[in-house]
């Protein structure tokens, strides 16, 4: 075989090949479907949300880089929290393909574009440590006594929040961080608001909004209970 024809048969090599790309290319097209059946107290607009970021979750979940990063971790709470934090910081261009009601389930299908790098780093950072437990079931995508995420996403320079209130809320008492980290796990930043602007009632909705630091990297999504460190 000639020169030429060995660097034509490598190149093919590079393009069909089913795992990372021999060239580097740090992003894996990604796809998830989700079907959230909602409560008879929540309006649907709420379901649309989760269904949303429940399928952008399952997306993370089954591509061949979170398999093949996290192929030796054990613990699924721990993959749990490294779906988060990818779902949150780890994924561009999101585009909805279908969205639309069966019966009373909300179902949303998706294809985004995955940091492959960035999971990397993710993973990295937080493959030696341990997570507290978290209950089964759907109980928000972070949740603490007073209130439980239903989803946030990256909205041009803001992070925007869907939260909602698992009890009375009085004005400001909710803590909700965003804690930057660079590409070697290294915390660089904390960004935070306190929430909610008004008295809340139990099970009420709201959009919550930060600002996102213009560096490069990795962020966590952070619960807190204002006035305390």
């Amino acid at each position: 075989m000639t020169l030429k024809r060995k660097t034509m048969a490598l190149v093919l090599i590079c393009f069909v090949g089913l795992s990372f790309p021999c060239l580097g290319v740090a992003a894996e097209e990604i796809r998830g479907e989700y079907c959230y059946a909602a409560h008879e107290t929540e309006p649907l607009t709420v379901a649309e949300e989760i269904s949303y970021a429940l399928a952008l979750r399952k997306a993370v979940k089954e591509s061949e880089t979170f398999r093949s990063l996290t192929k030796n971790i054990e613990d699924p709470l721990l993959k749990k929290s490294i779906i988060e934090i990818t779902a949150g910081c780890g994924v561009k261009n999101v585009k909805v393909i279908k969205q639309d009601f069966r019966g009373s389930a909300s179902c949303t299908e998706l294809v985004a574009e995955l940091d492959t790098k960035m999971l990397e780093s993710i993973v990295s950072r937080k493959a030696p440590s341990t997570d507290s437990e978290k209950p089964e079931g759907f109980e928000g995508l972070l949740s603490n006594e007073y209130v439980k995420i239903l989803n946030y996403k990256k909205e041009g320079s803001f992070l925007t929040i869907l939260y909602q209130a698992k009890q009375y809320l009085e004005p400001d008492c909710v803590e909700i961080s965003i804690v930057y980290f660079d590409n070697q796990g290294r915390q660089i930043k904390r960004t935070f608001g306190h929430f909610p602007m008004v008295r809340l009632d139990r099970g009420n909705v709201r959009w919550a909004s930060l600002p996102l630091h213009g560096q490069t990297g990795s962020f966590e999504l952070r619960l807190d209970i204002n006035g305390r460190n």
